[in-house]
This record gives C-alpha cells, structure tokens and sequence, in this order.
C-alpha cells in the first residue's frame, strides 16, 4: 500500500481542462488555426468568416464525441473552395489507437455529409504521454494500403524552451499546461504556477490585453483553493492585471464555466451569454 503523501491531501478540485480550453479555443479560434495549421491558415479568406458546425457534428454521433473539446467549422479558401476543420483536444489517452479510428469515423461522416467540401481532422493531445501513431489509423487490417492520418500536435514533443520563445498567446497556454502538470498536486504550486505564469507574460512584452484574457483563461484551468485566491488577486493587483481575473468572484466563475458548456452545446459565443 501506498503511503499517503501529505503535500497531496489537500481539498483541491480537479483542474478544469475541459472548461478552460473550450473557451480558449473559441477566443482564439483564428490564432488556433493559424498555429496548428500554419499552411492552410494562409489559403483561408479570414474575411469570409468562421461557421461553428458544433450541431452538425453532435447530430452525426452524439454517442461518439470525443471526451473532452471538439470544434467543427466551416471556413473559405480564397479560391473560394469550402473546407471543414474538426479539431479535437484530448487530455489522456489510455488507448492512444482509439483516438485515431473514431477521428477516421467522423471524417468518413462528415465526407459524406460535406461531399463538396475539403476536410481537415486535427488532433491536440496536451497529455504527458508522447505517442508516435495518435492520429493514424488502418481503416482494414489486411491490408497496408489503406492508412487514415490527420494532422496533430503532441504537447509532449515539444520543450518549454521552445514555448517559451514563441510570442503567440496559444504556444504560452500550452506553456502554462505544461508547468501545471508538474505542479497541480498542491495548492502552493498551483499559486506559484499562476504568479510564475504572469511574471513570463510580462518578461515577454504581452500586451496587457493579451495578458488579463490569458489569465483570465489560466484561473479556469488552474482552480486555485478558495485561501489562496485572495493572495492571487493581491498579486495581480500588485502587477496591475486587473480585468475579470482580478475580479473573478466564486459566483462569476461558476457563471463563466457554465457559459462556456452553453456555447459548445449551441455553437453561439462566450458574448451571447456574459
């Protein structure tokens, strides 16, 4: 039997990925797509729009949706050609091969439904793990000729250093999971990852825009104990990021998290609720 680590025993939620990064990626979407899918980013006319088919993509499958986020939209090239991007976050994978055929289903789907349009499946895998096949699945297994593979970015591939010298905001949220998965088993290094995360923000020269909305995003993900969230406001308040994190009351967050699940079941924004 193991034996109980007492830094561990602390009254901590569970980090909220889920919550965190489904908002994430609907404030950032454009800046998602242009860091994961840098070539295609630059095909895309930006000034067309995006086309949340978050409904399409339930009523395809709602029994099999990936467990965690997926966004389905709709976008246009230049050369006026649709194409559909599902992208997909996962958190941990315990059955890496599982994640590949059930992206192969929904892209066999969606081609059905969208036989006019081009698609592109995604995978985000923000877990420690490093799997070499995540996204690559043999539709029949007597045959070598037929393989599945979509695009897909591995955390777990790529160094701090490499996060750290980037100077998007999407390459510092993945920074921020990185340093947290190290430190979420305690209230203190949950603190310390927080104040950590804002003096990097500010080291780096981000706007104080991009800061306030990074944080903001940071504290759903993180969960601090309710004792020391008065000290994270005391800090922010010292580093002037005053915006809805320096403001994040228990009730507005609940009010926040609960925004965030309405906008992934109706496909509307975060300012259709708050």
């Amino acid at each position: 039997m193991k034996k109980n680590n007492p830094k561990n025993n602390e009254n901590l939620q569970p980090t909220n990925y889920d919550q965190a990064y489904k908002g994430f990626i609907d404030f950032w979407l454009e800046k998602m797509v242009k860091y994961f899918l840098p070539k295609i980013a630059k095909k895309i006319d930006w000034n067309a729009g995006i086309n949340s088919l978050i409904q399409e993509l339930t009523q395809i499958d709602a029994k099999d949706r990936p467990s965690i986020v997926d966004k389905l939209i709709e976008l246009n090239l230049k050369d006026n050609t649709k194409i559909i991007i599902l992208l997909h976050i996962e958190i941990q994978a315990s059955h890496p091969g599982s994640i590949a055929k059930r992206m192969y289903n929904y892209a066999i789907k969606l081609i059905n439904k969208y036989p006019d349009h081009e698609l592109i499946s995604f995978i985000l895998y923000i877990g420690k793990e490093n799997y070499k096949n995540i996204n690559i699945y043999k539709p029949f297994k007597f045959t070598d000729n037929l393989i599945y593979k979509g695009a897909y970015y591995m955390l777990a591939q790529h160094t701090t250093e490499s996060l750290e010298a980037s100077k998007s905001p999407i390459a510092h949220f993945l920074l921020l999971t990185k340093w947290l998965e190290k430190n979420k088993n305690t209230g203190a290094g949950r603190l310390q990852t927080l104040e950590k995360f804002i003096n990097f923000l500010e080291k780096k020269g981000t706007s104080v825009e991009n800061i306030r909305n990074l944080v903001g995003f940071a504290e759903i993900l993180v969960v601090l104990p309710k004792e020391l969230q008065t000290e994270f406001n005391e800090f922010k308040h010292q580093n002037n990021i005053f915006m809805a994190s320096a403001l994040l009351t228990p009730d507005l967050l609940n009010n926040l998290r609960k925004s965030y699940s309405k906008m992934r079941d109706t496909g509307k924004t975060l300012k259709d609720f708050v």
